[in-house]
Parts: structure tokens; C-alpha cells; sequence
């Protein structure tokens, strides 16, 4: 089992602090995951938002690839309807480069109303654009002699891509959740942030790829302290931050929830499984039942140590009763 970090660098707004205190936070994590020997580190992507969330993953990463030799890093995700996929495919070159070869693509389609109504893009198109803009960014990564591109998005006259990553193929993981992105993620052989599900498998074998030459890594928040009630005490209000980040914000369509049935409790958290909090015992026995659900094809595990406005005590304290009591256990799985 591959078991790794996940962060959207952010603030609480409850509780900010200057961000440049916040992305050193952050990277701390990473340096530290490395020395605890967790296998990669996964930075998210989002903008515009009252908790600060970083716009920028790849700086982020490009600062920690020089802070680490070891552990691998990723993005997870870059939206990449927001992005030119020609600029990212020379900046996740340049990570990859300055990484020495321990880059993992991670991409997926957005899902804010406010980045799509800010850049002008159209979110019904979110999904087509983005597999698009992937697969030239991988042919791009791929073809030394120059290249024309002419699709439904994306016109490059021309490209001359020069500068090359370290890694023979640096890996791609889709952000695949829907039936639609799934199978466009099996049939494109790509990795998975996401559950290994049964129409990726299928899909995979019918478009010709070994599922088990794959890896899918999913992901989710976690507190591991001495107690229960330790636990929610110092990362309970920044996982509840963070799950209702996402219940609570406008649909694509610009449409509010409803904050009286939407909005997610502790008792929500524990009773649907949202995030493994609690003792280390705890904490084995819910990660471990929940991995052993996500069939034969999972291959991994990220976990989100650091949620908005958590010390950093409390993030070192539970980083290393995980890498102490609970990674080992779970490596045999």
C-alpha cells in the first residue's frame, strides 16, 4: 500500500494567520511526512474561497522538491480548465526536474461555481476540456520532434518541447468520481485519485491496460490522538471546516444548499465515515475496514493530517502516532 499526505493549503477563517506562515506550515508537513517514511505528499488546487485556499500547488511543490530527496509529489488536483495545458506541461517538467524524478500528475475537472464564472469557462464543458488538455499535455511529455495539436479546445501550431522531465513517463492520476470521467480514465490508462470502482477495472481491461500496472489512491481527513475526545478537541473544527467546504458551497449552477439540512455535524462525521478521528486503535480499525472495502485494484491511501486552523502539535503529535502504530499495520494489508 502506497500511503501518503494530502493538503489544500489554507487558513480557517475563524482563525487566520499570515499565509506566508501558513504555506511554511504546510511544507513543514511534507519534510516531515518524508522523515516518518510516508511514500508521497499531494498538494490541492483551489482559489477564491474566505479560507485562502492556494491557487498555486505546483510553487508549493517546486519549494518542497527542494526541501526532500525522497518522498514523491503531487498535485491533487490541478483544475485544469483554468489552466494553458502547454504552461502546464512545462511547469510540471520543471517540478519533475527539480524533483529529480519524483513527480505525480494529478489533474481533475473543477468543481467551484466562482473559478469557472471568474475564468470565463464554461463548466458543462469542464469535463471534455480537461481530458483534452491532458492528453496533450501527455503527448507533449512524450514526442521529441515537433508537433501540431488541433482539437475541440486547444489549438498549438508547432511545439517544439525541448525541455524534458526526468522521468521516462511521468504518472498521470485522474480526479475520476463519475461514471463518464471513470471510463474516460480507463480507456486513457490513467492512474486514479479516487476509489478503484468496477467500471474503471472493466474499462480498463476493455481498452487493453493491465489494472494491476496501476495505481488508485484515495483520500480523506484524519485526527489520531491519545483519546477520542483529544482528537476532536484539536482537529474537529478544522475537519468539520473542510467537509462542509464542500457541502455548503454554491452548485455549479450558482445555486446555494440549504445550510439547515446541509451542513454536516460531528455526529454526521462518525455515522457516514467521513474521517477517521480518534486513538490510534481507533483509527487502524476504521482505515483498515475501510481500505479492505475498496476492492483488490486500491493501492493506496492519502491522508489529510493538516486541516484549517490545526496546530502544528497537534499535526506532528498525530503524523507520528499514524507512522508509529497504524502505517506499519496497514503496509501489511
Amino acid at each position: 500500500m502506497d500511503i501518503g499526505i494530502i493538503m489544500g493549503p489554507r487558513n480557517h477563517p475563524d482563525h487566520p494567520y499570515p499565509l506566508a506562515d501558513v504555506y511554511r506550515d504546510y511544507i513543514d508537513d511534507i519534510v516531515r511526512a518524508e522523515e516518518l517514511g510516508f511514500d508521497n505528499a499531494w498538494v490541492g488546487e483551489h482559489r477564491m474561497t474566505p479560507c485562502q485556499w492556494t491557487p498555486s500547488p505546483l510553487t508549493m511543490l517546486a519549494n518542497a522538491a527542494a526541501r526532500t530527496t525522497d518522498i514523491r509529489l503531487g498535485t491533487s488536483v490541478l483544475c485544469l480548465p483554468f489552466h494553458n495545458p502547454l504552461r502546464v506541461a512545462e511547469d510540471i517538467t520543471a517540478v519533475d526536474i527539480l524533483s529529480n524524478g519524483r513527480f505525480n500528475f494529478g489533474f481533475g475537472a473543477g468543481s467551484q461555481f466562482e473559478e469557472f464564472r471568474t475564468f470565463r469557462t464554461e463548466s458543462k464543458d469542464r469535463m471534455s476540456r480537461s481530458y483534452e488538455a491532458a492528453a496533450f499535455i501527455r503527448k507533449a511529455l512524450s514526442t521529441a520532434d515537433e508537433f501540431s495539436w488541433e482539437g475541440k479546445y486547444y489549438d498549438f501550431p508547432n511545439v517544439t518541447f525541448t525541455t524534458r522531465p526526468v522521468q521516462e513517463e511521468i504518472p498521470f492520476y485522474a480526479a475520476a468520481i463519475g461514471p463518464k470521467s471513470m471510463q474516460i480514465a480507463a480507456r486513457e490508462g490513467y492512474n486514479l485519485i479516487s476509489d478503484a470502482r468496477d467500471e474503471w477495472v472493466e474499462g480498463m481491461k476493455e481498452a487493453g491496460h493491465d489494472p494491476s500496472t496501476r495505481k488508485a489512491q484515495t483520500l480523506f481527513p484524519i485526527v489520531v490522538a491519545d483519546s477520542s475526545e483529544e482528537a476532536w478537541e484539536v482537529g474537529g473544527e478544522g475537519v468539520l471546516y473542510h467537509l462542509n467546504f464542500y457541502t455548503l458551497r454554491r452548485q455549479l449552477d450558482g445555486s446555494l444548499p440549504d445550510p439547515a439540512t446541509a451542513t454536516l455535524t460531528p455526529t454526521d462525521v462518525q455515522q457516514r465515515k467521513m474521517a477517521a478521528i480518534g486513538t490510534p486503535d481507533d483509527v487502524l480499525a476504521w482505515v483498515t475496514d475501510y481500505y479492505r472495502g475498496l476492492g483488490p485494484h486500491q493501492t493506496g491511501l492519502a491522508f489529510q493530517f493538516r486541516s484549517a486552523g490545526m496546530s502544528t502539535a497537534a499535526v506532528e503529535k498525530s503524523m507520528r502516532l499514524f507512522a508509529e502504530h497504524i502505517a506499519p499495520e496497514l503496509r501489511t494489508l
